[in-house]
């Protein structure tokens, strides 16, 4: 009597089954998402610890220059309005005689923003952006096809501040009463400027005090 052997009882010789080839195609998957998934974090990281370090050495340099100088004075500041490595781009926001903020953002990934706030020393880098000052704001607008740099000035005191605004398209004096507000445009007769400073000195009878704010580039 001749037996014949069920082809499908086992399988071939040195062979895989589909339901192998399926799990083994799997693991390199899971494998492969692991691998991806380590190197993502891990590129983040050096993109986080780089942006960082550009930060606080661009935040040492302008600090050393208040040692050297006796105080933060507009001619160092400009040097430091923008300053691009190789993997952050750094940014002067505002800051008086005696502290700044700056900004930085990885070249990278721009979601990566951190700031440096300094008060007679380097503070620790914080995540985000600069604190928007209450009182004082220096913006760029477009009126009429030109930018004018604008200063906004609320005066939150309970006397009246007179402040004494230089910009590089023309110089104002104002007084501010307690409690109101008061803009002051400067007209630059240009369709677009670069980024640039404006130093405010305020003074009242109680007080008196410089301050430098940055304005961002503007194209009309």
């Amino acid at each position: 009597m001749i037996i014949q052997k069920n082809k499908y009882s086992k399988r071939s010789a040195g062979g895989f089954t589909i339901v192998e080839l399926l799990i083994v195609v799997v693991i390199i998957a899971i494998l492969a998402a692991i691998v991806i998934v380590s190197y993502n974090g891990i590129a983040q990281q050096a993109r986080t610890t780089n942006t960082k370090a550009d930060l606080t050495s661009q935040a040492k340099k302008l600090e050393l220059d208040k040692v050297t100088n006796g105080a933060f004075t507009g001619a160092a500041i400009n040097n430091y309005l923008l300053v691009d490595s190789t993997n952050t781009t750094v940014t002067y926001k505002y800051g008086d005689q005696n502290g700044f903020c700056m900004e930085g953002v990885s070249k990278s990934n721009s979601s990566l923003r951190f700031y440096v706030q300094t008060t007679n020393g380097i503070t620790n880098t914080q995540t985000g952006t600069c604190p928007v000052l209450a009182n004082t704001e220096v913006e760029t607008r477009c009126i009429v096809g030109y930018v004018y740099v604008v200063t906004d000035q609320t005066n939150y005191s309970g006397g009246t501040i007179t402040s004494q605004i230089q910009s590089p398209y023309g110089n104002s004096t104002t007084s501010v009463a307690a409690g109101a507000h008061h803009t002051i445009p400067h007209d630059s007769n240009l369709t677009s400027i670069g980024r640039g400073l404006v130093t405010i000195t305020m003074s009242s009878s109680t007080f008196s005090a410089t301050r430098f704010f940055a304005y961002e580039p503007r194209t009309c």
